[in-house]
């Protein structure tokens, strides 16, 4: 065995999960997150972020300084479904009252898990910084590059 006793295995664990709830083993993919964040509302769009992780996020993001500028927080380890299913997209749009999904905007990362659950609901979708982003898929390196119409 080459963890030792069942104790010190649980004890592993442990403090792996906890580790994980803490900022050191994650990075913020942008220097400006929070600028950005804070233009996107600025424009009067709600933000939600979405996961598949758990209830260990959002100390995380409060470490970060981003929970503040987030509106509602979609992990799938509250919801019981994870991304792609549409189940956690519903959750979203159930939250906002938006009753058309193409008022949904999903921003993610990973081509199956986010841009193809979103669009086989309905919404608006685009790739982030991903390397699976193809040209004819609309796809963003940075928050910075997101671009906004008066609603007026």
């Amino acid at each position: 065995n080459d963890f030792g006793d069942a104790e010190s295995f649980d004890h592993l664990c442990m403090k792996l999960y906890n580790y994980y709830e803490t900022p050191e083993p994650w990075k913020l993919l942008e220097k400006n997150a929070v600028e950005h964040l804070e233009n996107i509302r600025s424009h009067d769009i709600s933000l939600c972020l979405t996961s598949n992780f758990d209830s260990r996020l959002r100390s995380v993001l409060h470490d970060f300084d981003i929970l503040q500028h987030i509106d509602f927080i979609a992990l799938s380890g509250e919801i019981g479904k994870a991304k792609p299913d549409p189940a956690i997209f519903n959750e979203i749009m159930e939250y906002f009252s938006l009753s058309n999904p193409q008022e949904l905007l999903h921003i993610g990362d990973s081509y199956e898990k986010d841009y193809k659950g979103a669009l086989n609901l309905g919404a608006q979708c685009c790739l982030y910084g991903s390397e699976e982003a193809l040209e004819k898929i609309p796809h963003i390196n940075n928050l910075g590059d997101l671009k906004f119409e008066d609603r007026n």
